[in-house]
């Protein structure tokens, strides 16, 4: 349900909600997709108007600890 797509929103948007209390505040109180969609949108228009280059992005906390698909998983523990 949205709780889902509220955890993964506050994964996704990690970095701006951390910045932007607006956004976090409006991805709180999300109900819908429609207000999810109006959410993300707001994190668009702001990355616009800091012209916000998407190739200059780090990997963040949430994709760097994924394993890599390399035609199967090894099995092994990262640690």
């Amino acid at each position: 349900g949205m709780k889902c797509v509220r955890a993964h929103l506050h994964r996704f948007l990690h970095r701006d909600l951390q910045f932007h209390v607006n956004v976090r505040d409006a991805v709180v109180r999300t109900l819908t997709m429609e207000e999810a969609q109006k959410a993300v949108d707001m994190v668009k228009e702001i990355q616009e108007r800091e012209g916000h280059v998407v190739d200059d992005e780090k990997l963040s906390w949430y994709v760097r600890h994924r394993r890599e698909w390399q035609g199967g998983w090894d099995g092994e523990d990262d640690a």
